[in-house]
């Protein structure tokens, strides 16, 4: 019987099998006619990651399975390799060898003890989703020859770090086997290897599952946790997954996945999603036809809106979806002379990317540069990811500020992933993006579960050219909505049914529907998977009459977060703290950061503006362990009545709303619709005729909550007007002021407002126009308590 010796090779990043058979016949499954030698090498080839100095991982054991066979055991002896002195070294170092029968394997598998990650703060070990690192690719082992799998652990791609400072590894592998290769093994255990026929080169990665295939990692702007179980946990940021389909619901635009470990995933449509079948453009449809393909998908983890799927994924599809990733945020910081963007993602955490030279960059529309971005701090932004290279493949900034335009729901479509507002008599109609937060009284909810409150009053900022929602929060009517909490003592999945158990010993049993938002420790859930979680808190919303839930939200028992409800006792914007007295009695002082979600009466604001509201109702979701807050709403104890004087300062008819600067000298915004009743100079008004009328006296009624103005009546100042002649000095396109040389030599500074008529040599022209007109001789029309500009006339 032929026999032949296995090697195994360790290096920072790779791992290189080697096996020899005699003879040269196709491969088939190992059989006990003939031995292969393998050879395993590690290697590293990460990029430079900061203040990590030293990753130490150890092997315990490396096994190969045999196609349509068993797995056989190569190495069973612990041994520990640096990642980075590998990497700086740039060789492949040895792991095991052995003698293993010839034929065709198809999976290679590492056992990892341990990680130790050296940084500037002393030694951490590392928490892997899965000490187990099965690898699938073709090991073709022939007689009297050498096959090679080489094994590159990409350490910066494999490396995160958790909000608590502690170190994850989810190795991401550059995977190549060779056949006929050969392997020279040095005296230091130096692994080189020559020649040989490629059968394998893929990139892999493990997910927060644990689950290793082609295409997947973890995503550069995931927020990670471990929880008190041991279980790593993402909270935010995108994610990637292979699953099954198991289930299509066209009317509420969702898909069921089952995934690689076992687990549920029901994730929805957005605007945005993108959907492939077999390689083409697809539609949900057509998914609904391929129940129990495999699929690999990208989406948010916390609203689990789909980014991207590819069902009846091949490897090509999985390393298609997997190499681009999606990230949205806003622009931090700019370094031209390394190249590189810091993004605040969405999801809260800081990701570095390079800009290579075919990087395409986009600024409000057009072909910029880094340095153009680099203007823009704090612009909104979002692209797409190589992941591969830690690199911009596209991104497209957005200078222009979001508006926030507050009506009622008309219409909601899932398939689009739209949803139609009315305001002051007009419909607009947004895109609900992957990215995009939808909420109902504050709670994070789905796009189907607004299809139940078509005629609420509803909140939402958007962008004003691509009319894409970033953040959307309906209200729902305070005379159909009732809360409890408890615990939960039954889920009945098939039934569409949960029974809360209330601290006083009630029960309560709600319906729980496809509109129905279920979350669980802050991200969408299902109520197959809230089944698991019997026992654990949950609050719910639900309408009183039908006992059918609008929302749960829950927190699991052993989960790093937790929730509080209960009024604000104190909010202190020094400490960047606040007190909540729960339900109780007990007091709990939370964080709250600059990722921590704070709103009141349904709109974002600051710890500050909590002061004012101390007394109010408020609940707040988080870290159990940091109490750092990720989400806190108030609602405020508010008349609903109440009156505003002062002077009008803006008038937007477009948009339906008046801008009251009040005595006290604070800006009031009203929403104006077509039962408002407008007066102006004691006589019946529209808004065309108030805007005329900026400076003027006015009174107005309105809804406290809702900011709906009942009346408004405005009275002209008299000689509100005046003129000045001089030379254009300065022009701010951003608070829209200009400042302007008096012939006398004083300086007036001007505001310029929508009804503000400017000319250019006597045509109509715009502010930015103005920017190019400095030092030119100007006339200006204003109103002297509003120093807002009239006419201005200035000549080039």
């Amino acid at each position: 019987m032929k026999r032949a010796m296995a090697l195994v090779a360790a290096a920072l990043s790779a791992l290189l099998l080697v096996a020899a058979c005699g003879g040269q016949e196709p491969a088939v499954a190992p059989t006990s006619e003939g031995k292969g030698k393998a050879v395993f090498a590690v290697t590293d080839d990460a990029a430079d990651m900061g203040a990590v100095t030293s990753v130490k991982i150890t092997i315990d054991s490396v096994r190969v399975h045999a196609s349509g066979g068993a797995w056989t055991s190569v190495s069973s002896t612990a041994q520990t390799f640096d990642l980075l002195e590998l990497r700086a070294k740039g060789t492949a170092q040895l792991l095991a060898q052995a003698a293993i029968n010839a034929g065709a394997y198809d999976q290679m598998e590492l056992g990892i003890s341990k990680v130790l990650v050296v940084d500037s703060k002393g030694e951490h070990e590392a928490k892997l989703p899965s000490n187990k690192l099965q690898l699938k690719g073709s090991l073709d082992v022939k007689a009297d020859a050498t096959a090679t799998a080489n094994f590159d652990f990409l350490a910066d791609q494999s490396l995160h770090l958790t909000g608590e400072g502690r170190y994850i590894l989810a190795p991401v592998i550059h995977m190549e086997t060779k056949a006929g290769a050969t392997a020279e093994i040095k005296a230091n255990n130096e692994v080189v290897i020559r020649g040989g026929n490629t059968t394998t080169d893929a990139q892999v990665g493990m997910n927060i599952e644990g689950t290793v295939d082609t295409g997947l990692r973890v995503s550069p702007d995931a927020v990670l946790s471990i929880a008190a179980s041991g279980k790593v946990v993402q909270t935010k940021g995108q994610a990637l997954a292979v699953a099954t389909i198991k289930a299509v619901d066209t009317a509420n635009g969702t898909v069921t996945l089952t995934t690689k470990s076992g687990n549920e995933l029901v994730l929805h449509l957005a605007s945005d999603s993108e959907i492939k079948v077999r390689g083409s453009n697809a539609r949900l449809t057509d998914l609904a036809a391929n129940i129990g393909a495999e699929v690999i998908t990208e989406f948010d983890v916390q609203t689990k809106a789909i980014s991207e799927l590819a069902a009846s994924a091949d490897a090509k599809a999985k390393a298609d979806v997997g190499a681009q990733l999606d990230i949205s945020g806003t622009i931090k910081a700019v370094d031209t002379s390394k190249g590189t963007i810091t993004i605040a993602a969405d999801s809260g955490a800081d990701v570095v990317l390079k800009i290579g030279a075919d990087a395409k960059l986009q600024l409000d529309g057009s072909t910029s540069n880094l340095l153009g971005l680099g203007a823009k701090i704090g612009s909104r932004i979002e692209g797409e990811v190589d992941a591969a290279a830690h690199a911009a493949a596209g991104l497209r900034a957005q200078a222009e500020a979001n508006v926030t335009a507050s009506g009622t729901l008309k219409g909601v479509d899932v398939v689009k992933g739209t949803i139609t507002i009315t305001q002051a008599g007009s419909d607009t109609t947004l895109e609900v993006a992957s990215n995009s937060e939808v909420r109902v009284n504050g709670s994070l909810a789905t796009l189907a579960s607004l299809k139940a409150l078509i005629g609420a009053p509803v909140t939402v900022s958007f962008n004003q050219q691509s009319k894409v929602a970033s953040d959307l929060n309906a209200q729902a009517k305070a005379e159909q909505s009732a809360t409890v909490s408890g615990v939960i003592k039954a889920v009945n999945p098939a039934g569409g049914t949960v029974t809360i158990t209330t601290s006083g010993g009630q029960e309560i049993v709600l319906n729980v529907t496809a509109a129905s938002s279920i979350v669980a420790d802050g991200t969408i859930s299902t109520l197959v998977s809230l089944a698991t979680s019997v026992g654990a808190q949950v609050t719910a919303q639900y309408n009183a009459q039908m006992r059918t839930a609008t929302s749960i939200n829950a927190q699991t028992q052993g989960s790093a977060f937790a929730s509080v409800s209960g009024t604000l006792k104190a909010a202190n914007s020094l400490n960047n703290t606040i007190t909540v007295t729960s339900q109780a009695g007990a007091d709990v002082v939370l964080n709250v950061g600059a990722q921590s979600r704070v709103l009141l009466n349904g709109s974002a604001t600051t710890v500050a503006a909590l002061a004012t509201s101390l007394g109010s109702q408020v609940s707040a979701e988080y870290n159990a362990q940091t109490k750092m807050a990720t989400s806190v709403s108030a609602q405020a104890q508010v008349s609903a009545s109440a009156t505003v004087s002062g002077t009008l300062k803006a008038v937007n008819a477009v948009a339906g709303t008046i801008t009251i600067t009040a005595q006290g000298g604070s800006e009031v915004v009203l929403n104006v619709a077509s039962d408002t009743k407008l007066a102006a100079d004691g006589a019946a008004a529209t808004l065309a005729t108030l805007a005329t009328k900026i400076g003027s006296t006015v009174t107005a009624e309105y809804n406290a909550q809702t900011k709906m103005a009942t009346s408004v009546s405005a009275q002209a100042q008299a000689s509100a007007s005046a003129t000045v002649s001089g030379t254009l000095k300065a022009v701010n396109v951003l608070a829209n002021t200009v400042t302007i040389t008096a012939q006398g030599g004083a300086e007036l500074v001007l505001n310029l407002t929508a009804q503000s008529k400017i000319l250019v040599n006597g045509s109509a022209s715009t502010s930015a126009a103005l920017v190019t007109m400095v030092g030119k001789p100007t006339t200006v029309e204003y109103n002297t308590q509003t120093k807002a500009v009239v006419s201005l006339n200035i000549q080039g």
